[in-house]
């Protein structure tokens, strides 16, 4: 995975972002999947629109 370090920090964030547009969809299993898979890939840059999303979702996405 190539990164890229955001100007004045040294904040380190994946050239590739986790798209969760479609994230309101998934249960929070799917929802824990999907980020799982997305992290082990080296992907640490989500997008995403929060009053998109249920609570629940939300609150899980929000622990990393």
């Amino acid at each position: 995975m190539e990164y890229l370090t955001l100007q004045q920090t040294d904040l380190k964030v994946s050239k590739i972002a986790l798209g969760c547009m479609r994230i309101a969809d998934k249960s929070i299993e799917e929802v824990e999947e999907l980020v799982k898979t997305a992290l082990e890939s080296g992907i640490n840059f989500l997008i995403m629109q929060i009053f998109m999303v249920e609570e629940n979702q939300k609150n899980y996405l929000v622990k990393y």
